[in-house]
């Protein structure tokens, strides 16, 4: 009677904590302690680091969308370009194409053209036709991409990802002291940014805008 017990207890102890494991949250959050940079206009800053060859970048894209618009005044959504995915570094044409007037319009259409329509736009020849079949001006391109401007945006955004220790993607980092790499769940990924959004909004002792968010590409 005493083995049965000692049995029956074990199996329960081996179901707690299994249900504690499985009710661990799925999202991790990687502290970062004092932010490196400030937004020199006081807001929380969001930054969401993605890769145009990443099928869970390109899964977030369509999810992000309405959770941009819900955030309040006193936060600045900014898209940086991550790591490179399956040899492919997006840096320097994200920014390009931000300096020439064209990131907006394409910046959806890029992650579609590699993941539903299958282009191979990791490859440079590839790229250039898709560009031009966007009726972008290659000579325009080529100018900005080899431009002071381009350049300094890049550098910047490799700076980012070595000091905020972005070896993934997509990941958002927000104020600068806590990163977050997106795993399956998005309501539930969502839910963590937003906790760590009301976190720094209580440093800053910040009252909610009612505004929406200032977005930057």
């Amino acid at each position: 009677m005493a083995a049965i017990h000692k049995r029956a207890l074990f199996f329960l102890c081996l179901l707690a904590i299994s249900t504690i494991a499985f009710s661990q949250p799925k999202t991790e959050i990687t502290r970062l302690g004092q932010p490196h940079l400030k937004d020199p206009d006081g807001k929380i800053e969001v930054l969401e680091f993605f890769n145009y060859a990443c099928p869970h970048c390109a899964y977030l894209e369509t999810e992000i969308k309405p959770w941009i618009k819900s955030l309040p005044g006193d936060v600045k959504f900014v898209r940086v370009p991550g790591p490179r995915i399956h040899g492919f570094d997006c840096v320097s044409l994200f920014y390009t194409l931000e300096a020439i007037g064209e990131l907006e319009r394409l910046h959806s259409k890029i992650f579609a053209a590699i993941h539903k329509e299958k282009l191979m736009l990791t490859k440079p020849e590839e790229l250039t036709k898709w560009l031009l079949a966007q009726g972008v001006s290659l000579e325009k391109f080529n100018a900005a991409e080899a431009s002071p401007l381009v350049l300094n945006r890049v550098e910047r955004a490799r700076i980012l990802q070595k000091q905020y220790r972005v070896f993934g993607v997509p990941a958002i980092v927000v104020d600068g002291r806590a990163s977050v790499l997106f795993n399956v769940d998005p309501a539930e990924f969502f839910s963590v940014v937003d906790t760590l959004i009301v976190e720094a909004r209580k440093r800053t002792g910040g009252p909610v805008s009612a505004n929406t968010a200032s977005v930057r590409h």
